[in-house]
């Protein structure tokens, strides 16, 4: 510490000194138990220790001091040095002599800064004082700090004694810490010595301890001997032996003696009875395996009888669609040879060599019912299940007779059909021409006012024998139609109000296009109808309230389908059967001509398309009308599709009315809604949609700015129309939608329309 120079290493340096004292503290503190004195006599050298430190930090701190001040002082002493070099301007000194005492003093300030003897540093402080009081003159500049008392280079002399005054506190501390370090050894070496007197005692104990240990482990390995011999006799005597009639008994069951059996004596639960358990165990899993391997091979053997003994075909594939088993009539059924289920592994290879047509067929993508038809007319019922691993069951039956069968029922039910045809079309064509041969005979002696009755008889006669043909053309398929390439969409959506006023408000009217135009090419009117009396029919079949949904959809490029579903009572499976039979009709109230039904099914068969219905009795009925979509070769759309689509909303029946018929000679194709809630789910559906004309007061409210406000907000092309006989001063929807927002009084008229440029 005394050659440092930072007051921080020296403070490093002390605590490490310090610490060092702390841990020989820790450990007398050790000794305090056993040797309480020697403890005592550890503290007093311990505490001298650390104030002699605490002295020599201070006084080297001091000296760090006292050094700073000395390189100030230095460089003050050099800054003087230069002031009277050669060329500096010294006119203010007196004379040369001046001149010299001062060079004088300032090498005597030098020379104190250098000696290291405080007898030296005292004559040398004499020398200054005494060439000072020569120096008459007042120096110039910065000399003048020669001549000072208290402050300036000549405090180097007072630096100097305390610094040698330091530096014996230092050394002084410094001796007690080396006197104290050596007590301390002093005592160490004590406890050192005492510490061996100890441990040599405790050796010749240990020495002792371990002689006896010696004598100790020489018996107990006589007897572990002894044990080891007796545990080797009786390894070899039960559990040797054991063990080897168990292996026997597995090698002679695992051989098929399924009577190898072990003794029932009582086993001890230890590792050899366990092995005895597990032996009976594993023997009974075999008994039990061998019952079922008995009872699989009279199933499969049950399995092939039954398989061989089927007159259809049965045939299994793998997940890769290679053939794995085939029953024996499964050539005979195909019409081909017993080799080529050999030759051909797969099904499109036997079906290469059959005369039957495996169109829409593979192994992994097939439907579950299908038939093969061959050039004779032969057809072949297919049918498949899967298995879990991926393979399938294919079921070839021979139906060919059956559907001969099928066909003749057909034809005869067919004539019996037309039998009952000609036998209500003549009661009904009796009764009409025995009404105009009645009012012709009554017409010859009637009156004037008379007669004309009798005419309007004959013709409503007439009209009802047109509308009966009409009726069974359709159902002959032999009506005339005049087909246009319409939007199903368009179409079912603008007749939602229509049938709404048919079923009277009491049954709930679900309508969902399809997402995407579906263009078909037929006749709008009989397709209006048709779905018209499809949805009478559904309401017929509800007692109270009920729920009707049309529902348009794709079946791939080619066609489309309206599925009209009710939740009314349903068709038991004969009715179902006979429901497209002319004349035919299951109402309760025993009204209806039994022809609406079989209409539907003609127009829909004669416009290429086909019509299907499921039902039960209880859940309802499900008529799907698949309709073929119109093809490039149809010509350009008319009718609903070149049409601009304009949604028409007013409460009041007779304006509606009117309004649609205007928008229709307008151009537009009109779509109404009497009710704001109405016309917000016709938002919703319609797409594409151009226009909005709405009346401004619905219910009683003014519901067209709300109305308006959500068709322009749903696009930026959106234009609607808000029709009024009273409207308010301000429109609060002007300043929002400029230019696509018009206003127009009622009543609407064409002229109107015309100067609104829609």
């Amino acid at each position: 510490m005394l050659t440092l120079q930072s007051s921080y290493l020296i403070e490093k340096e002390a605590a490490a000194v310090l610490e060092t004292a702390g841990r020989i503290e820790e450990q007398v503190g050790t000794l305090s138990s056993s040797h309480p004195r020697l403890a005592v006599q550890f503290d007093m050298p311990l505490g001298a220790l650390r104030t002699a430190v605490a002295d020599l930090v201070a006084a080297t701190e001091r000296q760090s001091v006292i050094r700073d001040a000395k390189l100030r002082l230095d460089r003050e002493l050099l800054l003087l040095d230069s002031a009277i070099l050669p060329g500096q301007d010294t006119s203010a000194l007196a004379n040369p002599r001046q001149q010299f005492a001062v060079r004088q003093l300032i090498d005597l300030l030098a020379a104190a800064r250098r000696t290291d003897n405080l007898f030296h540093l005292g004559e040398l402080d004499r020398e200054y004082h005494a060439v000072r009081r020569l120096v008459s003159v007042t120096m110039p500049g910065q000399l003048s700090a020669l001549t000072s008392d208290g402050e300036g280079p000549a405090r180097i002399f007072e630096l100097r004694r305390m610094e040698f005054a330091f530096l014996a506190k230092a050394r002084n501390a410094l001796s007690r810490i080396r006197e104290q370090t050596e007590n301390i050894n002093q005592l160490s070496a004590t406890v050192i010595a005492q510490a061996d007197v100890k441990l040599y005692a405790v050796r010749l104990d240990t020495r002792s301890s371990i002689d006896y240990a010696k004598v100790v482990i020489l018996a107990v390995g006589a007897i572990s001997a002894g044990v080891t011999i007796a545990a080797a006799l009786f390894v070899v005597r039960y559990v040797a032996a054991n063990l080897r009639a168990i292996s026997e008994a597995m090698v002679r069951l695992a051989l098929g003696d399924r009577s190898s059996r072990l003794a029932r004596t009582r086993q001890p639960d230890d590792e050899i009875g366990k092995l005895f358990h597990a032996f009976r165990m594993f023997r009974a899993t075999v008994l039990r395996l061998d019952r079922s391997n008995r009872q699989l091979r009279r199933k499969n053997l049950l399995f092939e009888t039954v398989v061989a003994g089927m007159s259809d075909g049965v045939a299994i594939t793998t997940p890769q669609g290679t053939i794995a088993a085939v029953s024996p009539n499964l050539p005979k059924v195909l019409r081909i040879e017993a080799g080529a289920v050999a030759v051909n592994r797969t099904l499109s290879g036997v079906f290469e060599a059959s005369p039957f047509t495996s169109t829409g067929i593979r192994h992994d993508a097939a439907p579950e019912n299908h038939e093969l038809k061959s050039a004779d007319g032969g057809v072949i019922e297919c049918r498949l299940a899967s298995l879990p691993d991926g393979g399938v069951v294919w079921l070839f039956s021979d139906v060919t007779e059956r559907r001969r069968v099928e066909a003749r029922l057909n034809e005869i039910r067919r004539i019996e059909s037309l039998g009952k045809i000609a036998g209500e079309v003549a009661h009904d064509f009796g009764n009409i021409l025995s009404t105009l041969s009645g009012n012709l005979h009554l017409i010859e002696t009637a009156r004037p006012d008379a007669a004309a009755k009798l005419c309007q008889r004959m013709g409503a006669s007439v009209e009802l024998g047109a509308t009966l043909v009409q009726r069974l053309l359709a159902f002959a398929r032999k009506q005339h139609l005049e087909p246009e390439i319409i939007d199903l969409n368009l179409l079912v959506s603008g007749m939602g109000d229509l049938v709404e006023i048919a079923l009277n408000g009491e049954v709930d009217l679900v309508i969902s296009p399809h997402g995407q135009p579906l263009l078909a090419k037929m006749d709008p009117g009989q397709l209006e109808s048709a779905i018209l009396n499809l949805c009478l029919n559904a309401r017929q079949a509800m007692d109270e309230r009920g729920r009707i949904g049309i529902t348009l959809r794709a079946r791939g490029d080619q066609a489309a389908e309206i599925e009209i579903t009710d939740t009314g009572c349903g068709m038991a499976p004969d009715i179902r059967r006979q429901c497209l039979e002319p004349f035919f009709t299951a109402r309760r109230d025993g009204q209806g001509t039994g022809l609406g039904l079989s209409m539907v099914y003609g127009f829909i068969r004669q416009s290429g398309g086909d019509l299907s219905i499921e039902s039960e009795p209880g859940r309802g009925t499900t008529v799907t009308l698949v309709i073929p979509l119109a093809t490039a070769t149809d010509g350009p759309s008319i009718g609903y599709t070149d049409r601009r689509r304009c949604l028409l909303v007013d409460d009041d029946p007779m304006a509606l009315t009117n309004g649609e018929r205007m928008l229709t000679a307008a151009g537009f194709n009109v779509v109404v809604a009497n009710s704001k809630s109405s016309a917000e789910g016709q938002l919703r559906s319609l797409s594409p949609l151009h226009v909005l004309v709405t009346d401004l007061h619905l219910d009683g409210l003014p519901s067209g700015w709300d109305l308006a406000s959500k068709w322009l907000d749903s696009s930026a092309q959106a234009r609607a129309v808000v029709v009024s006989g009273r409207f308010p001063e301000i429109n609060p929807l002007a300043d929002r939608y400029p230019g696509r927002l018009i206003c127009v009084g009622k009543p609407l008229t064409g002229s109107k329309l015309a100067a609104l440029n829609l």
